[in-house]
């Protein structure tokens, strides 16, 4: 397991947690605080993180003792919503519809829903970092996952572009080599982004919202826009609305590129825990 799953996991968490208070808040009248504030939207503490990270947390876990089980993974899902497993405070705040509707279904049938136009929000994308470090990944397993609870195609798409990106960043491809590479899989799936606002338009062109697709440009735009881990939080933020999901995958990025010693440490302290440090450290070294 590669060592970069811990400045990934870490700095995708620490993204997550700043952008929790301004979630649902419109571009327009976001205004971002560079200290980690709390309460805003879910009346949460400062640096606490939300489903994203539950999620991701629990994919990790999984992953310690089998590569590719989406029944494990969905199990440890369903520990998080019945039990509040993998939160900061015991405590679940937020869960997105489709993938309550999902976990629901698994509880009760056994088996996973199949896709339909309305499984094509982010819930999948934000929580398929962890299988980028995975070895004799197929684009099959990457689907696998996703569809415990995003099974559409749309979905799918984003969500291996994403991981295998990070592959590439983890080959350590520099900054013009990596425009090419979301280049590259963009057009192996059907030019699924517009890849021109990713390059080339401001912030007011951008779309922020739960959609799948426009989740993915803005986090490519946040990090191909920015040159620090903490400019990129911020300009994620600053996005407005999907604020926690968009900073949270845009961190990932950010914390491979600049390592989780670029992490402000202020929002480092108030967010990551020893137990998480473990937790990561485990799968690491399995």
């Amino acid at each position: 397991m590669n060592n970069k799953l811990l400045d990934a996991a870490v700095s995708f968490i620490v993204g997550d947690a700043f952008g929790v208070p301004y979630e649902f808040t419109p571009r327009e009248s976001i205004e971002v605080n560079e200290k980690m504030i709390g309460y805003g939207s879910h009346n949460q503490p400062a640096g606490t993180w939300s489903d994203d990270s539950s999620m991701l947390l629990a994919t990790i876990d999984a992953i310690r003792f089998s590569y590719f089980d989406a029944r494990l993974i969905a199990l440890n899902f369903l520990h998080w919503l019945y039990t509040g497993k993998y939160t900061k405070y015991g405590k679940v705040f937020d869960i997105g519809a489709r993938t309550y509707q999902a976990l629901s279904w698994y509880n009760t049938h056994h088996t996973f829903l199949d896709g339909d136009e309305f499984s094509n929000g982010n819930g999948a994308l934000m929580r398929i970092l962890p299988l980028a470090f995975l070895d004799n990944l197929s684009d099959q397993k990457i689907n696998d996952i996703a569809a415990i609870t995003h099974p559409h195609e749309i979905s799918k798409a984003c969500c291996r572009i994403y991981v295998k990106f990070i592959r590439a960043m983890l080959d350590e491809c520099n900054d013009a080599d990596l425009r090419e590479k979301i280049v590259e899989l963009n057009d192996n799936e059907n030019g699924i982004l517009d890849i021109y606002a990713i390059f080339h338009i401001d912030r007011t062109g951008i779309k922020s919202t739960g959609y799948v697709v426009d989740t993915l440009e803005a986090v490519l735009w946040s990090f191909f826009h920015t040159n620090s881990y903490k400019e990129a939080i911020i300009e994620a933020v600053r996005l407005g609305y999907d604020t926690d999901t968009i900073a949270a995958l845009t961190g990932a990025l950010a914390g491979i590129k600049y390592g989780m010693g670029d992490i402000p440490y202020a929002w480092y302290d108030q967010t990551i825990t020893q137990d998480i440090i473990n937790l990561i450290d485990r799968t690491i070294s399995a």
